[in-house]
């Protein structure tokens, strides 16, 4: 269900920035009130709010306001630079960055903590990186077309070719 309503949101907020021509911060604003609505209704249905009330859990967030200010905040920036990427290039480039930034992750992860990584999964993300490195060059080529070959006959005239020409006895 995750995936599915990733891929709505991907797609409207596509449709507002590129059909729309709607600036970062309009379609922010547009998107904003349905999003808050659903995280609600799922927290509220779902019984996560039964859960924090009678655990108390929400005194956590009254001792901690510093930390989750800055959460916040960086998630605010996380969403504009997200909008950012879409309204510049597409909701597929923005997965296929997400894709590429978790293989980097796993490889990273794996050199510093000495993990073993079966061949397979090597194979596995070389493929996908190829497939970006792919999706990447024909994106950057669309629309450019060799130019075309310049025939003889586009030549400027000559002097001769000026000259008028003489009737054939």
């Amino acid at each position: 269900m995750a995936q599915g309503t990733e891929g709505l949101a991907l797609v409207l907020t596509q449709f507002l920035l590129k059909k729309k021509k709607m600036s970062i911060i309009e379609s922010q604003c547009f998107l904003a009130p349905p999003t808050c609505a659903c995280l609600f209704a799922f927290a509220a249905f779902g019984g996560e709010w039964t859960t924090i009330y009678v655990q108390q859990d929400y005194k956590i967030v009254s001792d901690n306001v510093v930390l989750f200010a800055a959460a916040a905040s960086l998630g605010s920036v996380v969403n504009y630079l997200t909008f950012a990427v879409i309204q510049a290039t597409s909701g597929t480039m923005l997965k296929v960055l997400g894709t590429v930034r978790n293989i980097i992750v796993v490889i990273v992860g794996a050199t510093m903590y000495h993990e073993s990584i079966p061949m397979k999964e090597w194979l596995c993300y070389g493929g996908t990186l190829f497939g970006f490195m792919s999706y990447t060059y024909q994106s950057i080529n669309k629309g450019k077309e060799a130019p075309p070959a310049t025939p003889k006959n586009d030549l400027p005239p000559s002097d001769e070719d000026k000259q008028p020409l003489k009737p054939s006895s």
